[in-house]
C-alpha cells in the first residue's frame, strides 16, 4: 500500500511530526503553498497511490500559479468550481 500526503506545511509535520508516525508515504506538501498549488499536485500524482491524505489550507492564502491578487470575494466562487470537479 503506497500512501500520499498533499497539502501546506501542516502535511510536513517537521521532523518527527505526524509523517514520520504513518511510515513510508510520499510528501508532496510544501510549506506556504496554496490550496491550488496541492490540488494540482494530487491531479498530477494521486493515481499512484492506494491512500491519500489531503491537508487543506486557508482559502485565503494567494496561489503561486498566477502573479494576479485574486479577490477574496472571488474565493467562495472557485472554491464552488473546485468541489463540482
Amino acid at each position: 500500500m503506497t500512501i500520499a500526503i498533499f497539502g501546506d506545511s501542516y502535511g510536513l509535520g517537521y521532523g518527527n511530526g505526524w509523517p514520520s508516525l504513518i511510515g513510508d508515504v510520499t510528501n508532496y506538501s510544501i510549506g506556504g503553498s496554496s490550496f491550488d498549488y496541492s490540488y494540482f499536485q494530487f491531479l498530477n500524482n494521486h493515481h499512484k497511490h492506494d491512500t491519500i491524505i489531503f491537508v487543506v489550507t486557508s482559502t485565503t492564502r494567494g496561489s503561486i500559479f498566477t502573479t494576479k491578487i485574486i479577490p477574496p470575494s472571488i474565493w467562495h466562487f472557485i472554491k464552488i468550481l473546485i468541489i463540482q470537479i
